[in-house]
């Protein structure tokens, strides 16, 4: 697999101009479910994908940021990530069972970040969207873990995401949740994408909490 590099806008206000302008620049519109969760699914959401170059990633964001800027109707954010390919792994899905506890310890006081300050990384983990519920889900809502829903071409999904201030904090809980999910199962892939730049419209536009820097620096790995 090459390097994957994105861009998401996430509009829960936009203007009729801005759809058009970014559907011109090579954005396509993700297809999230808000009928059973809504908390963080956007009303519009589109992503921009290229395996091309960090360049390439650069010139589309500064037209889509200038488009973002000169909406008047815009609320809510966007970012530009980095995905390579050691940090995407693909499972073959199968029944959750927890061989071992769960290695994440729960965040009591998560951060709601401040305007001008944005995440370093989002940890996603895929399920199936047909799936039937089981304790895997409960383990992720519990421990600072959000859920949205996701249909595609050709598969449905529920994806859990946890965000980090701190890439150190997010490279030691990719490894430890690759590491259950090896033994434990539940899972179809795990991902750790690296977030390079991030604006929110208005600047204290709310977004979802992330864990504090140094979160996991007393966690130990699975044994």
């Amino acid at each position: 697999m090459k390097t994957k590099y994105e861009i998401h806008i996430n509009g829960y206000k936009l203007g009729d101009c801005l759809e058009r302008a970014v559907l011109s620049f090579g954005f396509y519109p993700d297809n999230f479910d808000r009928t059973k969760i809504t908390t963080h699914a956007p009303l519009h959401h589109y992503t921009y994908r290229t395996y091309e170059s960090r360049a390439r990633l650069n010139e589309v964001w500064n037209k889509t940021l200038e488009a973002i800027q000169n909406d008047d109707c815009f609320e809510g954010y966007i970012e530009a990530e980095t995905v390579p390919d050691k940090y995407r792994l693909t499972f073959q899905e199968k029944p959750f069972t927890p061989i071992v506890n769960f290695p994440f310890p729960k965040c009591e006081t998560p951060l709601l970040l401040q305007a001008g300050l944005h995440k370093a990384s989002d940890i996603h983990i895929e399920r199936d969207l047909d799936l039937p519920r089981d304790e895997l889900d409960d383990l992720l809502l519990a421990h600072n873990f959000y859920e949205v829903h996701w249909r595609g071409e050709h598969e449905d999904e529920r994806i859990f995401t946890y965000q980090t201030a701190w890439f150190g904090d997010a490279k030691k809980a990719y490894a430890l949740l690759r590491d259950y999910i090896k033994n434990s199962g539940g899972a179809r892939q795990v991902d750790l994408e690296i977030t390079n730049l991030f604006l929110r419209k208005p600047s204290d536009f709310p977004v979802s909490r992330v864990i504090p820097k140094g979160f996991f620096s007393k966690v130990k790995p699975l044994t």
